[in-house]
């Protein structure tokens, strides 16, 4: 039985046991949400079922998480407008149902469709945001992907170490639920980090074990993301023709799920590679494929990684004019998407995000302090009710005992010796005159 039979197989057997329409659409909108990446198992169509059926029952939570997926599929089409207006809808049903849950993934996958755009900035808020929401919630799978999502955008950014926490987070997360495609995805992550660190032995041993599982869960975008990292390591280790087949074979893979992005990645990768081995015309046919594919998918950081690889292109083959025109035009992109003001407004964002969550952990402390005041003062109230209690026990039990001079009166060289161990003692004793006669107990309390 093949993957995609397989799992619709798993699908079929869980509707089957159910008749509530709308239990029946939450399990397919999980189905669709786990599988969202699963281009070969037509999520799409099932999302959109969902989301027909959700209408017409007025399942409001149903509607906004078919939403969700479908404006996935939109932005890795590169049909952005669409991603936008699908998950605007998303969110303000997860906002009318105050559903922090759905509100954080919808911000979550949105935050990709920015990034890819290159606005920078408005990802990373909403990553942040997610994450926010997410911080005190049950649904751990949604809290994993909020954690994953800021592992590649802080690795665009260049800190790498930042992008290594967020990775290890969320690898916890999905290890701890079994969840095999999430922490090969995180694995996956890792090991781009230990690329871009030459740490090329360490990166393989890691890609190697994702790319059983995603074999294993037949995911073809996964399978071809490994592919085509080997190939970079190949590319770094100077053994091109290695790396071009790698390359191809990913190329190969990614078009077979028309995957836009995936696709856009490794011809620029195998545009670099055929440069450098002197094949000048097939790596201009590759990197002005990946440029045009690009820029139809308003990709911004691809349009200009692309420029730039076709600026070095042109300088080999001694064409200077359309060699500047290219690096023109990736400094006047990459200034708008990494330039000072762009980079001024992701500092922003960290540090609004970094005040907000101290000021939330600081009213947190304040909070307990409170309370933790409250309790002891209660405790002391308790205390002094106990105390005044015991106390006036005590002045019963000393009321009762007999006096010293008394009892010197009745038998002159005697003494008592009385060392209670508490305020109140539970052994006594005890003293009369009868008849001439004088009458002494000592009373031990067992």
């Amino acid at each position: 039985m093949s993957e995609k039979v397989g799992a619709l197989h798993i699908l079929e057997q869980q509707l089957g046991k159910v008749s509530d329409e709308r239990v029946r659409i939450d399990i397919t909108n999980s189905f669709c949400f786990d599988f969202i990446d699963f281009r070969q198992l037509n999520v799409y169509e099932l999302a959109e079922g969902s989301l027909v059926r959700s209408r017409e029952l007025a399942y409001r939570k149903g509607e906004g998480f078919a939403l969700m997926v479908l404006a996935h599929f939109h932005e890795t089409a590169g049909e952005y407008e669409k991603g936008i207006e699908k998950y605007n809808l998303a969110k303000s049903i997860f906002t009318e149902l105050n559903d922090r849950d759905g509100l954080a993934i919808t911000l979550n996958f949105n935050a990709y469709t920015n990034w890819w755009m290159g606005k920078y900035d408005e990802a990373l808020s909403q990553a942040l945001q997610a994450i926010e929401l997410v911080q005190d919630s049950s649904y751990r799978v949604g809290k994993a992907w909020c954690h994953y999502a800021l592992g590649p955008f802080y690795f665009d950014l260049k800190d790498l170490d930042l992008s290594r926490k967020y990775y290890n987070a969320a690898l916890e997360l999905f290890s701890g639920i079994d969840h095999m495609y999430g922490a090969a995805r995180c694995r996956t992550g890792l090991a781009s980090i230990h690329i871009a660190k030459n740490e090329l032995d360490e990166a393989l041993v890691l890609l190697e074990s994702s790319l059983e599982t995603y074999r294993f869960l037949g995911h073809v975008s996964g399978e071809a993301r490994i592919v085509n990292d080997i190939g970079v390591i190949h590319k770094k280790r100077n053994k091109l023709p290695e790396a071009l087949a790698y390359l191809e074979k990913a190329l190969q893979l990614r078009e077979s799920i028309d995957y836009k992005q995936g696709i856009t990645t490794t011809l620029t990768e195998l545009g670099d590679v055929l440069t450098r081995a002197g094949r000048y015309e097939d790596a201009q046919e590759k990197l002005e494929r990946a440029l045009k594919l690009a820029i139809d998918t308003k990709t911004k950081p691809k349009v200009f990684q692309a420029h730039f690889l076709l600026s070095e292109l042109f300088k080999k083959l001694q064409r200077p004019w359309e060699a500047l025109t290219h690096l023109e035009k990736f400094h006047e992109l990459r200034s708008e998407v990494l330039g000072e003001q762009a980079s001024n407004k992701l500092k922003q964002v960290q540090t609004q995000f970094a005040t907000e969550k101290s000021e939330k952990e600081a009213e947190i402390h304040r909070l307990k302090n409170v309370e933790l005041r409250k309790a002891y003062e209660e405790i002391e109230e308790k205390n002094k009710n106990i105390l005044d209690s015991i106390n006036y026990a005590q002045r019963i039990q000393q009321a009762i005992l007999p006096s010293v001079e008394e009892i010197r009166d009745a038998l002159p060289h005697s003494f008592v010796l009385y060392k209670p161990k508490d305020v109140v003692s539970g052994d006594f004793y005890w003293f009369a005159q009868k008849k001439g006669l004088v009458f002494i107990a000592a009373v031990e309390d067992r």
